[in-house]
């Protein structure tokens, strides 16, 4: 693209202690191409290190080319969308009299969790289920008759952008319908047979909260010295600001007739070790999809990170990358980035999955208390395999385990790369 163009990636797999060279290679460019680079870097002990482009660095080319270090400071374009922050939508109404049934329908675009008097009513964060959403989108009902009381009540939602505002990941694409969207009808029917109705309209409040970006592929950025207190209060405060209302995002509602994405067990690691004064890494023992559950106690400021990823370097113990996935497969880092605000927190990723075996989790000033959790489509077995060889038996519960892995309202092709629906991969399974 023309202009100034800021590129941003994770080399943390790339790096490795002693001498590390960076180069950067231009193919096609012009002679007087310049550019700017910087890189941050933190070792196992917390301890931040820059790395810039200055006069000292070197050119080569076939021609004559020199290095522009004061192009650096004219303004720049940024290549990738700014991070939006998922969005808390609230609504207070108040029921006279004895209820009978209440019913609620809801649709959150790309993902939402959804809450009655803080009760949380979804199944998981990442409903509703991954659609084709300029074709339709799914949604969810939830009878919510035995959380709701006479008198004020509150309804929450909290929206992130999910699949349906994927604009970081898979590389520089990005594959965006629009930004985050919710539609809910809320249908309470009395004792006396007369209902109340309530629906999304721009009576609606909005604001943001602890977590302050969240991507399918990259994972969360939670920052809990911003963590609301009143997501579930019936009053507001001057920050809740008005919504807006727009076009239907899809020209179709669709009830959603499979099983949602749930957090299924919790997998203890079978080994970890520290690596320096602040970092821990953890061995699950197999892979697995889905995220990690944490307890921690860190003074506000605090910086605690988490890579999670399949293989570990024991020559170099550091954490490594697949092998080419990061650059041929589309990939990004599987990362977490949280900030603590001097409370106990357990916290887990609400709208994004990952799949690993080993978790490398740095910053904290003791070793933590962690799981990792299985996610996937709750789906029944209804085949079985059994024999008298170990080895076929291990294989047959690979395969089963591999099919879960793999199926989050979609059958994808893999969870730690591109998580895309093909063909192929379709095909195979069914």
């Amino acid at each position: 693209p023309s202009g100034n163009v800021i590129r941003s990636t994770d080399f943390g797999f790339l790096l490795r202690p002693g001498v590390n060279r960076i180069e950067v290679d231009f193919k096609g460019a012009p002679a007087d191409q310049s550019i700017a680079f910087g890189m941050r870097t933190i070792d196992v002990d917390g301890n931040v290190k820059w790395v810039r482009s200055n006069k000292d660095w070197k050119v080569s080319s076939g021609g004559d080319c020199t290095l522009r270090p004061e192009r650096a400071n004219q303004p720049q374009r940024v290549h990738f969308a700014s991070k939006l922050a998922p969005a808390w939508y609230k609504k207070s109404l108040s029921l006279n009299r004895k209820i009978a049934e209440a019913r609620i329908y809801y649709a959150g675009v790309g993902y939402a969790e959804a809450y009655i008097n803080g009760t949380e009513i979804s199944d998981h964060g990442m409903e509703t289920g991954q659609s084709d959403y300029e074709a339709f989108v799914y949604y969810q009902t939830k009878d919510v008759t035995d959380l709701l009381k006479e008198g004020a009540n509150t309804l929450s939602f909290l929206v992130a952008d999910g699949w349906y505002n994927q604009d970081r990941g898979f590389c520089t694409a990005a594959y965006s319908y629009g930004k985050p969207a919710l539609i809910a009808n809320f249908v309470v029917t009395y004792k006396d047979g007369t209902q109340a109705i309530l629906t999304t309209d721009s009576s609606w409040k909005w604001a943001t909260g602890a977590i302050q970006y969240s991507n399918i592929y990259l994972g969360e950025e939670v920052d809990f010295r911003k963590e609301r207190s009143d997501p579930f209060s019936p009053e507001f405060s001057s920050d809740w600001k008005a919504v807006t209302i727009r076009e239907p995002v899809s020209p179709v509602l669709k009830a959603q007739d499979f099983e949602p994405v749930r957090k299924i067990r919790e997998v203890e690691a079978v080994q970890s070790w520290q690596t320096g004064k602040k970092t821990w890494i953890y061995d699950f023992g197999r892979n697995l999809a889905g995220g990690v559950k944490v307890t921690f106690n860190e003074p506000a400021g605090t910086e605690i990170r988490i890579r999670v990823t399949e293989a570990f370097n024991e020559d170099t113990e550091q954490l490594e990358n697949v092998p080419e996935s990061f650059w041929w497969c589309h990939a990004a880092p599987q990362n977490h980035l949280i900030i603590a605000d001097g409370n106990e927190h357990t916290w887990e990723p609400k709208f994004t999955y990952h799949a690993f075996q080993f978790l490398e989790i740095s910053g904290l000033s003791s070793k933590p208390e962690i799981v990792a959790t299985d996610v996937y489509s709750d789906v029944e077995q209804t085949g079985f395999f059994t024999s008298s060889d170990p080895l076929l038996n291990r294989m047959y519960d690979m395969g089963v385990r591999t099919h879960y892995m793999n199926m989050h309202s979609i059958l994808e092709d893999c969870p730690h790369r591109e998580k895309c629906l093909w063909g192929g991969d379709l095909h195979a399974s069914w």
